[in-house]
This record gives C-alpha cells, structure tokens and sequence, in this order.
C-alpha cells in the first residue's frame, strides 16, 4: 500500500458536544462515520465554540478514512469521502491518506482493503488491552499486500461493484433511516414525559383497549427524511 498512497495522517479528538454539528458548524468525526463502505458524515460531535477548529483536518473529496481504533471486527474499515459538507475534522481513532493519482483509484483501495486477505493482514496485527478496544499502527496500512490491476481495469470494477451493490445499499439507508427516525421520536416521547409536556394518564385514555396492527408510520414524512438522506450520502453511482 505505501508505494500507491500518500503519507497517512492521524487526527484530534478534543471533548465536544454530544449531538452532531449544525450545517455551518465545525465537527469532529466519529470512527462510526466509515463502518459500512460508504462515508457517513452525519457521525460527527460538535466542536464546542471554545475550541478552535484545526483546519488541515477538515476533510477533503477524495479522502479515503480508515479506522485505526475500534472492536476487532471494526477495525481497519474504510471509506471514501464523497463531496463531503465542509467543517469536518478528522478524529484521532481514523487514518487519513489519498492514493497516488497515477497508481490506484481511491474507491478500488477501499475494495482491496475490504477483501479477505487485507482483513486476516489487519487483524492479526492488532494491539489492545480488551477486545472492546483494537488499535493498528500506520505501518500495519503501509504494508498490507493488494493486488492492483491498471488503473483503468481498477475503474472498471469500481463501476461494476457500484450498479451491482447500489440497490442493495439504498434498501439499508432506507432501513437504517427507519430505524433513527424512530429512535428520535421515541428520545423526544420519553423527554416530554418526563418533562410533563406530556400528560400520560390522558394520553393513556385515548388509547384503544387491544391493538392488533402496529399503527402505520407516516410515509410521506419518511420518504422525505430518506431521500434527503440518500442525496446527501449516497451517490446514484459510484464514480471512477
């Protein structure tokens, strides 16, 4: 890998806020953000205003980020940031490096570093304390063994793996955006009863006495929430 990459970078990790930042707010990204093969920047914590930002960190297009620190079975994933929304930084639990232009394709590094023989090169050069927490060092990245076809071959197959795998992708990002419009309506339901914006003994009185269908959600609400998310993290195709 180090004959077709430049030089890795390593980020910062101060004390931020807990919820993500706001579209024209700094933030620093979680290791969470490349867990599947696609960049996910709403992972990220707000960098409080009492901080300064550290504008090298801000990630670029083209980037490919690799968590450097996680579980085992999280370790050493990657992804390439996509046109990226500006004011994130680089955390120090992710790798940061971009393949040499003449040498290799950002997305085909992905794929490599994804595949079987890159896993068992990772994993077996972990270090940590516990299970819950792996860490790999630079050099374990800069000596991973790929095979790398020509650029062009490499391109072709990045445009082959994306038709192939784009229907299947977007059915998760549905899924999983399901999953944390849900999630939210439940914090926010367990908020105002705690805060008694919410009076449950009337709120109970209302509900029927045996309910045999969950109720439906709101389609339209939700089809709203994916499709901004898709637009914003998943491309119609993967570009060469």
């Amino acid at each position: 890998m180090k004959e077709v990459i430049t030089p890795i970078e390593q980020g910062w990790s101060p004390q931020c806020d807990a919820q993500p930042a706001g579209d024209n707010e700094w933030g620093v990204l979680k290791v969470g953000c490349v867990n599947r093969d696609v960049f996910q920047e709403r992972q990220n914590k707000k960098l409080p205003a009492t901080l300064e930002p550290v504008p090298t960190l801000e990630i670029r297009d083209g980037d490919v980020l690799l968590s450097r620190a996680n579980t085992r079975e999280l370790l050493g994933l990657a992804a390439v940031a996509i046109k990226p929304r500006r004011k994130l930084l680089l955390c120090d639990k992710l790798f940061r490096f971009r393949p040499k232009a003449a040498r290799a394709d950002a997305q085909f590094l992905v794929f490599a570093i994804l595949q079987q023989t890159s896993r068992a090169q990772i994993e077996s050069n972990t270090n940590g304390a516990s299970d819950s927490m792996q860490n790999i060092g630079q050099c374990v990245i800069q000596n991973l063994h790929v095979s790398l076809p020509t650029l062009a071959e490499q391109r072709q197959l990045v445009t082959m793996v994306g038709t192939q795998t784009h229907s299947v992708k977007t059915a998760i990002f549905r899924a999983q955006r399901e999953i944390n419009l849900l999630s939210e309506y439940r914090a926010r339901l367990v908020a105002d009863v705690v805060t008694g914006k919410l009076d449950v003994r009337e709120a109970a009185s209302r509900l029927p006495d045996e309910t045999d269908e969950p109720e439906p959600l709101d389609e339209a609400d939700i089809e709203a929430d994916i499709a901004k998310d898709e637009e914003d993290t998943l491309p119609e195709e993967v570009e060469a």
